[in-house]
C-alpha cells in the first residue's frame, strides 16, 4: 500500500505540475467535456499489447488514479491530497 500511496502522490505532482516533468511525457489527460464519472482529473488508459509495459509507473498508477472517489479525495492542494488518500481504502481501488 506504501507503493501505490507514493505512486498516486508522484502522479499528482506530474499532472498538477509540481515536478519538472511534462505531463505528456507519461499521461494522457482525458477532456473535461467527455463526460467522465468520478473526478474531473482523470487519465487515459493506453491499452498496451507487451505485458512488460503494465509494471511501469505510467501505466500502474491509471487505474488506481482514475477509481480515486471525488467526494473523499481533495485536489486542491498536495498536502490536502496527501490526507486525504489516507482515509481511502487503497486495497479496493488496485483492481485492474
Amino acid at each position: 500500500m506504501r507503493r501505490i500511496r507514493t505512486d498516486l502522490i508522484w502522479c499528482y505532482k506530474i499532472v498538477f505540475g509540481l515536478v519538472h516533468i511534462d505531463v505528456k511525457e507519461f499521461f494522457q489527460l482525458r477532456s473535461n467535456d467527455a463526460g467522465t464519472r468520478g473526478h474531473p482529473y482523470n487519465l487515459f488508459k493506453v491499452l498496451n499489447k507487451c505485458s512488460v509495459r503494465s509494471k511501469y509507473f505510467s501505466e500502474r498508477v491509471v487505474n488506481t488514479w482514475n477509481r480515486l472517489p471525488p467526494k473523499t479525495v481533495d485536489f486542491s492542494s498536495l498536502g490536502r491530497f496527501r490526507k486525504s488518500i489516507e482515509s481511502v481504502e487503497l486495497t479496493v481501488l488496485t483492481g485492474n
